[in-house]
This record gives C-alpha cells, structure tokens and sequence, in this order.
C-alpha cells in the first residue's frame, strides 16, 4: 500500500504543480481554448489558488520524503481536498462535466493520501 501511495503522491503533486504554475503564468495562446476557465477567475482568487496549488503539490511530497514533519502530507492533501470541492463547484456552474469528473478523481486521491498518510 506504500508504495500506491507513493505513485499517488508523486502524481497529484505533478497535477497540482503544473495546475498551480498555469493558474499563476496564464496559459499559452494554444491552450487558451482547452484551459478557457482559467481567465474567467479572478484575478486575486487564480492568484490564490495557483499559489495553494503549487504549495500543496510541494506539501504533498517534500514532508514525507524529507521525515521532517511528515504531518503536513496529510494536511496539504486535506487543504487539497478542500480545494477541489471549491473546483467541482465552479465547474458546476459553467457546465463543464469532464472537468467536474477529473477533479472527483482527484478529491479521492487527495482524501485516501489525507487519510491514510494521517499521523
């Protein structure tokens, strides 16, 4: 089960990261279409969220692997999961059920690494 949960870890954090950096740098004009959502946010809150994203996909990783306060795993993976519930929410309002899917998955991802990474 350790190591699931490491290739869980690894891959959330990657999601997040790279979430948290196009939330914060805008996506290119290619991916603009794809990523539409990104521009209908305000401005302070994708500056807000990018920044939670990036720290918590960091905060998914670094405290377990380093042993220095593995603690914070399970508590950037719970402010993940609190994230994601505010995700699913904006995309219930523009409609956007892939979207909607995509960060389901990942709230259960998040919730097992809280749960079970919970020291």
């Amino acid at each position: 089960m350790d190591i699931l949960l490491w290739i869980f870890q690894f891959l959330l954090a990657f999601v997040f990261i790279y979430h948290g950096w196009l939330m914060l740098a805008l996506p290119e004009p290619t991916e603009q279409a794809r990523l539409s959502y990104i521009r209908a946010i305000p401005v302070g809150l994708r500056w807000f969220t990018g920044t939670a994203e990036l720290l918590g996909g960091v905060g998914l990783v670094l405290p377990w692997l380093t042993g220095l306060l593995p603690r914070l795993t399970s508590l950037a993976a719970g402010g993940l999961c609190m994230l994601l519930v505010g995700a699913i929410t904006f995309h219930i309002h523009f409609k956007e059920y892939a979207n909607i899917v995509f960060n389901l998955t990942l709230l259960a991802l998040a919730f097992l690494i809280a749960s079970e990474r919970f020291v």
